[in-house]
């Protein structure tokens, strides 16, 4: 899996509902919960259906935002 940015990792768990957030953390040789906590951070929320969402306004999503280092980095606005 070559995936880093947050948009990235929320459309392969949209489509892929076989792993889960913390799998797919791991897997990035980060812990369980990682993920999920800069994912959470970022503005996106899981919904009853385990379906990933942005909960701003769509113009402001951080979709290019790399969530996969060892420490998250995050863009400066302009």
């Amino acid at each position: 899996m070559n995936m880093k940015t947050a948009g990235e990792i929320i459309k392969f768990l949209n489509e892929n509902k076989e792993i889960t957030v913390y799998e797919l953390s791991e897997s990035f040789g980060l812990s369980s919960g990682a993920l999920r906590k800069r994912l959470i951070s970022l503005g996106y929320t899981q919904n009853s259906m385990g379906e990933w969402k942005y909960n701003g306004k769509l113009e402001e999503e951080p979709r290019d935002e790399v969530v996969t280092g060892k420490r998250m980095k995050r863009k400066r606005k302009k």
